[in-house]
């Protein structure tokens, strides 16, 4: 008769590595506040008012870039009410100023009724196409104009959003 041995291979753990811990991504860029809102005054009220009192513009935010970002200030949403013959057209200049400064040109924002103003062909940084903002910590100004023509009254609700498109390294 033949033996068999009989040879069995043990498989076990000799030890256990824990991985413990979070991982926090901040977002390449951050704004406090994070909404401005601006009474269509402080763009053309010394317009229509004719009124010539120096404004002194005040920061109305102040981002904080953390990495190399495309920025891009987009219309999301415009609403106008209008009442009479009354036509306003007018544009926004924003500034970025920190480490490096920024001016984002976007004009004829303000177009009532729609189709009023006509806009040259070339293409406006931070409005039309993304503009390249370095890192650090900036102050946001705004400042407008507007025309008027005619008489009647306009209500103007119009949302501006900051996109931002950044690596995520």
């Amino acid at each position: 008769m033949a033996i068999a041995a009989v040879v069995a291979a043990v498989t076990y753990f000799a030890g256990v590595i824990k991985i413990v811990g979070s991982v926090i991504v901040e977002k390449p860029a951050v704004m406090e506040p994070g909404e401005i809102r601006l009474d269509i005054d402080y763009i053309c009220g010394p317009t229509i008012l004719n009124i010539s009192t120096p404004s002194i513009l005040q920061p109305l935010a102040k981002p904080h870039v953390r990495r190399p970002v495309d920025i891009q200030f987009v219309v999301q949403q415009s609403n106008v009410r209008r009442e009479g013959e009354i036509v306003v057209t007018g544009g926004l200049t924003i500034q970025l100023v920190g480490p490096r400064q920024y001016e984002i040109q976007m004009p004829w924002v303000i177009d009532v009724p729609r189709g009023s103003c006509y806009r040259t062909l070339d293409m406006k940084p931070g409005f039309d196409t993304p503009l390249s903002v370095s890192p650090g910590k900036y102050h946001v100004y705004i400042r407008g104009s507007c025309n008027y023509a005619g008489w009647g009254k306009v209500e103007v609700k119009i949302t501006l959003g900051l996109k931002v498109e950044g690596d995520n390294n």
